[in-house]
């Protein structure tokens, strides 16, 4: 129409200038719906920020065995009110370690990697089996030497 419009008689003037007016405003509209949607994703990435911050994520996974705040209970920042009153309790259901005193003459015929059976009160009768991952090598002055056979 641009073209057309050089030639005289060929386009009326008012018609040029309508069809351009439409097309500058249908720019702009499409200018604003560009910023309307750049405006959303701002928006949309505002809220995930919010939300990845209210959320808490455990260092290690476990099972929370304990519970000292209720879900939508304010908590304070380090220093700040309640501070000291911990949201939860977490352990480690997957590993535990289980600490036993053995005699120092005993102790050289256990090495790591040893697969031992032992039983624990909180499940009577139940045999469990587990390699010894670690020596501590350290001495408890507060226990009474094992009589000699």
């Amino acid at each position: 129409m641009a073209a057309a419009a050089k030639t005289p008689g060929v386009i009326v003037a008012n018609d040029f200038d309508i069809a351009q007016k439409t097309v500058e405003s249908d720019q702009a509209n499409v200018d604003a719906l560009r910023k309307t949607a750049d405006a959303s994703q701002e928006a949309l990435r505002a809220v995930s920020q919010l939300e990845a911050y209210l959320r808490v994520t455990a260092p290690f996974g476990g099972q929370i065995t304990t519970r000292y705040v209720h879900p939508g209970t304010l908590v304070g920042p380090a220093g700040g009110t309640g501070a000291t009153t911990p949201i939860v309790h977490l352990e480690s259901v997957t590993r535990h370690q289980l600490v036993v005193p053995v005699p120092e003459n005993d102790v050289a015929g256990v090495p790591e990697g040893t697969i031992v059976s032992f039983t624990v009160p909180s499940f009577p009768g139940r045999v469990f089996r587990a390699p010894i991952a670690r020596i501590s090598h350290g001495v408890d002055p507060r226990r009474e030497p094992c009589p000699s056979n």
